[in-house]
């Protein structure tokens, strides 16, 4: 069984530009490889539709669909800083942003049902931590009886 791998779009290894936005993927292949690719040369998406798209990864027909992250969440791909750090816990990381992922499969988008189980947990875990108004509170209370 093959592994899931996840990356952002970039030359070199680079994070593009610190700050701007990129464009992440998330691939039903395991890539051998941690070091510098020159992605955006090789991997080119074509869009099929709004939330669609299809490539191709060394060969093979690849069907993708955009998923945008949930209201409120945030995502980041981090890699370390190029600074010096005399402890681990003075490391420093750089951060581009990330609103939504495209998550492949193989001839059709892939079911990302992890992925959409943890999107309705942080929507679950936001509704039972959140505080609740006094009004809130007596609405739901009138509304049990």
């Amino acid at each position: 069984a093959a592994t899931m791998g996840a990356g952002a779009e970039g030359e070199a290894g680079a994070l593009e530009a610190l700050g701007a936005e990129v464009r992440v993927h998330h691939l039903p292949c395991r890539v051998k490889h941690t070091g510098p690719a020159r992605v955006s040369t090789y991997f080119h998406p074509a869009e099929r539709g709004d939330t669609e798209s299809e490539c191709t990864f060394r060969g093979r027909k690849l069907v993708g669909v955009r998923l945008p992250l949930p209201d409120g969440a945030r995502g980041f791909v981090l890699r370390p800083s190029a600074e010096p750090a005399e402890s681990p816990a003075e490391r420093r990381w750089d951060a581009a942003p990330f609103s939504a992922l495209t998550w492949w499969g193989a001839d059709f988008p892939a079911a990302p049902g992890a992925l959409h189980a943890a999107a309705a947990w942080l929507e679950t875990a936001a509704a039972v931590h959140d505080d609740v108004a006094p009004e809130q509170q007596h609405a739901g209370l009138c509304a049990q009886a």
